[in-house]
C-alpha cells in the first residue's frame, strides 16, 4: 500500500508539473489564448516569448524567496509535540493559534 506521505511528496508534484507542462504546450501550439479577429493563421508571426519567461522566472524566485524567509522567521517545531493537543507559542507566525 502506498503511503500518503510518499504520494504527496513524489506523485502529486510530478502530476502537477505534467499537467501544467501539457497546458502550456497546448497554449503555445495554438499560438496563445486569444487571437485577433480577421487575421489568417498564416499572418500571425511567432513572437518571441523571452519576456514572458523572464517575468515567470521573476515571480517564481520572488515567491520562493518569500517562502524561504517566512520559514526561517517562524522557526516552527517539527517533531516536538506529536499528539496535537499542545499548542506552542512558536506558532505565532501562522496567526491561527
Amino acid at each position: 500500500m502506498i503511503r500518503l506521505y510518499a504520494l504527496h511528496l513524489a506523485v502529486l508534484p510530478l502530476l502537477l508539473v505534467d499537467f501544467i507542462s501539457l497546458d502550456l504546450w497546448r497554449i503555445r501550439k495554438d499560438q496563445g489564448l486569444l487571437k485577433p479577429e480577421g487575421i489568417a493563421p498564416t499572418e500571425l508571426e511567432k513572437a518571441p516569448f523571452t519576456s514572458a519567461v523572464v517575468r515567470e522566472r521573476t515571480v517564481f524566485f520572488l515567491t520562493a524567496l518569500y517562502l524561504l524567509l517566512w520559514g526561517v522567521a517562524c522557526s516552527l517545531p517539527i517533531a516536538k509535540h506529536r499528539d496535537g493537543c499542545h499548542t506552542v507559542k512558536q506558532y505565532r507566525c501562522l496567526n491561527v493559534l
